[in-house]
């Protein structure tokens, strides 16, 4: 039996697994940014309000998970079946290996990689169809960003983001999204735990 609690607990960790606030995968769901507040889970008289079918379905479909994965992030055990066999909460492969497995004759531009680079193997479609589920990107997190700039950013919430940069200054960097019907974003530095300027993609 599952709880008003567990549900709306499912929903967070599946929004965190893709890389979304919640409002986001509402968004991204085509739903009202709002659908997910926690301010709407309970109504004006104190009764626990409860996520349609037709929210889960659409959250579901946005994120291109299966009811299996919403079921494992309730039991707080996702289900292998997303990202590519890979766990749910692996959106990403990080390798220096990587690297060395990919033809040096495809990167003409990019011989000599600053030695701090590293490859990300894709596991989720989220930032099609600039990157494709699978896609490989190289990235450098000692180099310096400019405005414009794709990005790689990984928080301590475990959220990942690949945006363009349009701002940064001492505190924050302000994101601007890549694909359609994701918000743009400003994430303190102190939330970050990892950021990496993209050099160069494989798809």
């Amino acid at each position: 039996m599952f709880t008003h609690a567990d549900i709306w607990v499912a929903l967070d960790r599946l929004a965190i697994a893709h890389g979304y606030s919640t409002s986001g995968l509402a968004k991204k769901a085509g739903l009202d940014p709002t659908t997910f507040n926690k301010s709407k889970r309970i109504t004006p008289d104190g009764k626990p309000r409860w996520p349609s079918t037709e929210s889960i379905s659409k959250s579901l479909a946005a994120t291109e998970a299966t009811l299996s994965d919403l079921i494992g992030f309730i039991e707080n055990t996702p289900a292998p079946s997303a990202s590519n066999g890979k766990m749910s909460l692996d959106h990403y492969d990080v390798s220096q290996n990587a690297l060395k497995k990919l033809n040096q004759k495809t990167l003409p531009a990019l011989l000599h990689l600053p030695k701090e680079s590293f490859a990300l193997t894709l596991g989720t479609a989220q930032w099609a169809p600039r990157y494709k589920k699978g896609a490989t990107l190289i990235v450098n997190p000692a180099a310096s960003y400019e405005i414009d700039d794709i990005i790689f950013v990984e928080t301590h919430a475990s959220q990942f983001f690949i945006m363009a940069l349009d701002e940064d200054d001492e505190d924050s960097l302000s994101l601007r999204a890549i694909v359609l019907n994701e918000p743009d974003r400003r994430i303190d530095k102190t939330d970050i735990l990892k950021s990496a300027k993209i050099l160069w993609a494989a798809q």
